[in-house]
């Protein structure tokens, strides 16, 4: 830039705060190029120019020595120096541009107003030098035009960085952990950015982007007076936007301005996207301590709440008691309880809530309330005593399972009339099973653990096991166990046992939304419409008791149904966890991307595993019946759902 150049930016700075318009900067250095007007003269003429007189109308000297002042260096005259130009300019023995001239070239270079006048000028050549085109330098030459830059200019001063239009700031999300959970992605959030080192304006655009390109739907926000004002910008991301699959992401801003210019991203905040709940907790133990304190320890999945919080309440909404700080070794939670918490036990129900760090929740509840702090209208009730294990088949050994039993049954001492009406549930290893009706001469609650064989037995009881018995009365009345009830095992390595895991048989995948395609025997078409699938196979009861089973399209695994009762005869699978008005075929392609042969791996609580015969081919044929909408699909790419038939046993 040459000195003509800077020369007349520091006098529109000066007089009006922001940088030259390519018209006017291109006519007052040809006049001073070719000599026809001196500094001077071109400062002096500012003062009688329209945009002069529409900003300082009615204004006297002392308030346009003052505007030179904050224009220029961001701050008032000392009185001393304002006194002096005042008296200068109202006296005549300077004129008002030559005054201009004065203020801005007396400032030295190292001074905090040498370096402002000098960062304002280096900053205000770049823009003028930015609209480089017709349309640009139109738009910048508005009464709008000017007034969103003398906004920028305000902010280039000598401590602070100058603005640009590249972001240096990092995004605030709403947990504070830079984090997007499941809710959030559904509903939508708000993102906040700093606005301090951005040269933006009233109506400039902010673009939020993802991994460094604009989200599939632009997340684009308007900058607005008061965030000007505030420094602040809270950009909303609209429910249902798509971020992609969990997992670490770039979030970025690009800006642009009102001119036609739009500038780089710049700094990325590093997130999480985590959409999965965490697992619910795998069993609780209870002991009574001194102070009618109930000590109450949750064993939670680990890994899963690293840096989140569980919470205990007597509904689904209340929080009696919190756990806080949890590592990613944590496997176990304690609440401690006074007789006072436990009062407000409303419904006889511990309600356990569990966040991880990006905020998803799992919710649960503990079913009974300890003997000791029994409430309902049962006078008495005894804790269910004397459990005993008598296997089946082979060799009878009390209290003990070896390779030549195949079933289990187990008892508890109870008191007759105490529960008639009502139901004892046993709780034992992972598994439950209930006595659904216990009769008024009942002396005894009795659970049937019936397996296939002795190989399942072992498979489903090779570590024993502590049982837990809890009655319950008609009128809601709870009393559990306290006894430590081990069943042991008398397994040898190597022994030979009857029994095996069998192969699942039937396989059948349903194709589910849209229209369904017809083909041969064995086969199934997925085509363009479809938007998800089901599954089911067949399978010998008693043989996979607790373990689980999981659909494999080729080489991926599609789901898993993880609840496999002892009971079941056959296993389920689905992809959906909301009615299907809810996904579209977009959906489908994503979590079944290719066709392939369709598998069932059947794996026992042991983790034996066998793989399904008779199995089906399934063909992805997207292409065809297409033309569904896909502009309302919520779940584009949800997690893949595990469902199954409730792990209990009924006797």
């Amino acid at each position: 830039m040459g000195a003509n150049a800077s020369a007349i930016q520091k006098i529109y700075i000066a007089y009006f705060n922001r940088p030259a318009d390519v018209a006017g900067l291109q006519y007052w250095e040809g006049q001073l190029d070719a000599n026809k007007i001196s500094l001077a003269s071109l400062a002096q003429s500012f003062s009688e120019q329209v945009e002069y007189k529409n900003t300082y109308g009615g204004k006297n000297t002392a308030d346009v020595v003052t505007a030179l002042y904050k224009n220029l260096f961001g701050r008032a005259p000392d009185t001393s120096g304002l006194g002096y130009w005042v008296a200068q300019i109202d006296s005549g023995t300077i004129t008002l541009g030559k005054a201009a001239l004065a203020i801005l070239n007396g400032a030295s270079p190292i001074s905090d107003d040498g370096i402002t006048i000098a960062n304002k000028l280096n900053y205000a050549a770049q823009f003028t030098a930015s609209l480089d085109t017709t349309a640009k330098a139109a738009n910048y030459n508005t009464s709008l035009g000017f007034e969103a830059m003398k906004l920028v200019m305000s902010k280039v001063l000598a401590g602070a960085p100058v603005p640009s239009l590249i972001s240096h700031s990092s995004l605030n999300f709403p947990s504070g952990q830079n984090t997007v959970n499941a809710n959030e992605a559904i509903k939508g959030l708000t993102i906040d950015l700093d606005l301090k080192d951005l040269a933006v304006s009233v109506g400039y655009k902010l673009e939020l982007t993802v991994n460094g390109g604009p989200f599939s739907s632009p997340v684009i926000h308007t900058v607005t007076m008061a965030e000007i004002l505030a420094q602040k910008a809270s950009i909303l991301v609209p429910g249902a936007t798509f971020w992609g699959v969990d997992g670490e992401k770039r979030v970025g801003v690009r800006v642009s301005d009102i001119f036609g210019n739009t500038g780089d991203i710049g700094a990325e905040t590093r997130i999480q996207l985590d959409t999965v709940p965490p697992a619910a907790a795998s069993s609780y133990v209870e002991r009574v301590l001194p102070n009618d304190i109930r000590h109450i320890e949750v064993t939670i999945p680990q890994g899963q709440l690293t840096g989140g919080h569980v919470t205990l309440g007597s509904t689904e909404t209340d929080i009696l008691a919190r756990v806080d700080t949890i590592s990613a070794t944590d496997t176990k939670i304690v609440f401690d309880l006074n007789a006072q918490q436990l009062k407000n036990m409303y419904d006889g129900r511990y309600y356990i809530r569990e966040y991880d760090q990006a905020g998803n929740v799992t919710k649960f509840s503990i079913l009974d309330l300890p003997n000791a702090f029994l409430f309902g209208t049962d006078t008495k009730l005894t804790v269910p005593k004397n459990i005993t294990y008598t296997p089946v088949g082979g060799k009878v050994v009390i209290n003990s399972i070896n390779a030549t039993n195949t079933s289990l049954i187990v008892t508890a001492d109870i008191v007759a009339g105490e529960a008639t009406g009502g139901y004892a549930e046993l709780n034992m290893s992972g598994f439950s099973a209930s006595d659904k009706e216990i009769l008024a001469g009942d002396t005894k609650v009795t659970f049937e653990i019936k397996t296939d064989s002795a190989f399942a037995l072992k498979a489903l009881l090779a570590g024993g096991g502590v049982a837990t018995i809890s009655l319950t009365t008609a009128a809601g009345s709870v009393a559990r166990s306290i006894e430590t009830a081990i069943l042991t095992t008398r397994y040898v390595d190597g022994e030979p046992i009857q029994g095996s895991l069998s192969a699942p048989t039937g396989l059948k995948i349903t194709p589910l939304g849209g229209q369904v395609t017809n083909s041969a025997a064995g086969t199934t078409i997925l085509n363009g419409t479809n938007v998800a699938l089901s599954a089911e196979a067949t399978i010998v009861a008693g043989q996979a008791t607790a373990g689980r089973a999981e659909l494999w399209i080729g080489n991926t695994r599609i789901a898993t149904d993880d609840l496999i009762s002892i009971t079941d005869t056959k296993v389920f699978f689905s992809i959906t966890s909301a009615p299907l008005v809810a996904y579209s075929p977009r959906y489908l392609q994503s979590n079944v991307p290719q066709g392939g042969v369709a598998v069932v791996k059947l794996f026992d609580r042991a983790g034996h595993e066998i793989d399904s015969i008779g199995n089906p081919t399934v063909i992805t044929n997207y292409s065809s019946l297409t033309g569904y909408d896909v502009s309302q699909d919520l779940f584009a790419s949800g997690p893949v759902l595990i469902v199954g038939s409730p792990q209990e046993i009924v006797v």
